[in-house]
Formats: structure tokens, C-alpha cells, sequence
């Protein structure tokens, strides 16, 4: 009896030793949060565009891809491609200010010191189309697809602007973005112990970067590649309108 309970004891801490290892990983939890101007933004309310015009979000939504962490150089994907539709996180004071849940759950990481991933598809989940994959999964979406382009739209900023400045914003705003040169790529140095984390996308930086507007009278929609170079700037603007929410 002795024996086999000196055998059990070492067997027994082999067994716990491993359920500890299993539960080292940290938890993690990514947001996206769309600002304005460094404001929470909401759909369905007046904005004043850089040029002073009345301007109305009604829809935002963007492919994310490659979403990575990293602790030093070890490192786990979380997500390969997923369609982030802000459009209701947007409708309430509550729901912009919490952001929509990119992500949440227990990693293999110990810690985290960096944070990955695209906007926009890469090009070889762009090479595809949506009948190459089950009804349900991101990329099935037709409606996110161009067939004459042979792209998919990557991030759609909709809405409503008021171009003769009556008061009433008349005329519709369908900025999509789409093509392998628009797909920006981010990567940021996460401070020690942070698991919380929010992506803040901020469209009037989009809309404006070093004192340069968006000319939306020309370009209000955008469903031509004549129009690339519109594609281009906003794109190039989106690049610079991200960032992490720093802790307070």
C-alpha cells in the first residue's frame, strides 16, 4: 500500500503540473470603437464634415484579417478573416462607447507585447470569391464582393450628406473600398498587462489628414475603378485614422 501511494504522489503532481500549464494562457479581449473627431461616434445623427457640410453615418463595416498577438517571438493567430458590421454597435450612446467585440477568450500566451492584423483582405483571400465557401462563413457575403472589380469591398462608409446646404442631407454617401493595394496593415506594441484592448478608428481622419478634405462633392460613391485615386487617399487616410485606445 506504501509503495502505490509513493507511486500515486508523483503521477498526481505530473497531472496537476499539466492542468497548470493548460491554464496559463491570459485572457483577452479586442474592440472596435468608431470615433469622430476623438468622440465616440453614433449613426443617425448630424455631423459637421471637415468643409462644414451636414454629414450622416448610417453604415460602417470592414474586413479584418490576420488578427495576431505576440509575446516576443511567439505568436498565435486568433481570427483569419471576419466581417466586423459596426452598423448597430452605432445606433445607442452604449453601444459606440463599449465598441463591437472583435475578440474574446483565453490564449496559449502567457502575455501579450504586440497586436497584428489587416484591414482588408490579403491577396489570396482576395483571389477568391464568395461561392468558393459555405453560406454563413465572412468571405460567402456576395454583397460584400465586386464581380466586375474582382474584389471584395473591404471597408463601406455609408451615408448621407447635405451638398447645397439646405439643412437637409440629400445626397448619398457610398464610399466603398475595395482592390489588393487598399488592404492596409497594422501592427502595435501593446504595454505591459494589457489584455483589454481597443481599436479606435477615427473617420475624421478619413475624411482629412494635414489639412487635405476629401473632395465627397466629386466622389460621394464610389463603385468605379476610374475612381482609384479616391480609393487611394481614402485608403491612405484609413491607414492613419488607427490606433489603440491608450489606458488611462
Amino acid at each position: 500500500m506504501n509503495k502505490l501511494y509513493t507511486l500515486l504522489i508523483p503521477l498526481s503532481l505530473v497531472i496537476l503540473t499539466g492542468c497548470q500549464k493548460d491554464d496559463e494562457g491570459v485572457d483577452v479581449s479586442i474592440r472596435m470603437q468608431l470615433l469622430y473627431h476623438g468622440e465616440p461616434m453614433l449613426s443617425q445623427q448630424a455631423y459637421s464634415y471637415p468643409d462644414g457640410k451636414a454629414f450622416i453615418l448610417t453604415k460602417f463595416s470592414t474586413y479584418m484579417s490576420d488578427l495576431v498577438i505576440y509575446n516576443g517571438n511567439t505568436s498565435q493567430e486568433l481570427k483569419d478573416v471576419q466581417m466586423l458590421n459596426m452598423t448597430e454597435t452605432l445606433r445607442s450612446q452604449e453601444g459606440t462607447a463599449d465598441g463591437l467585440l472583435v475578440y474574446a477568450g483565453k490564449t496559449k500566451l502567457s502575455s501579450i507585447n504586440q497586436l497584428d492584423f489587416n484591414l482588408g483582405l490579403t491577396p489570396e483571400q482576395n483571389s477568391t470569391i464568395p461561392a468558393d465557401y459555405d453560406s454563413g462563413t465572412p468571405l460567402s457575403l456576395a454583397s460584400e464582393y465586386w464581380l466586375a472589380w474582382e474584389s471584395y469591398i473591404f471597408t463601406k462608409i455609408e451615408g448621407w450628406i447635405d451638398l447645397n446646404g439646405d439643412g437637409v442631407a440629400e445626397e448619398g454617401v457610398a464610399l466603398h473600398l475595395g482592390s489588393d493595394e487598399v488592404m492596409k496593415s497594422f501592427s502595435f506594441a501593446l504595454p505591459t498587462g494589457m489584455t483589454d484592448i481597443v481599436i479606435q478608428i477615427d473617420l475624421g481622419k478619413i475624411f482629412e489628414q494635414n489639412g487635405k478634405i476629401y473632395d465627397i462633392e466629386a466622389n460621394p460613391q464610389i463603385h468605379s475603378l476610374s475612381q482609384i485615386d479616391a480609393l487611394r487617399e481614402l485608403s491612405n487616410n484609413l491607414e492613419q485614422a488607427v490606433s489603440l485606445k491608450t489606458p488611462l
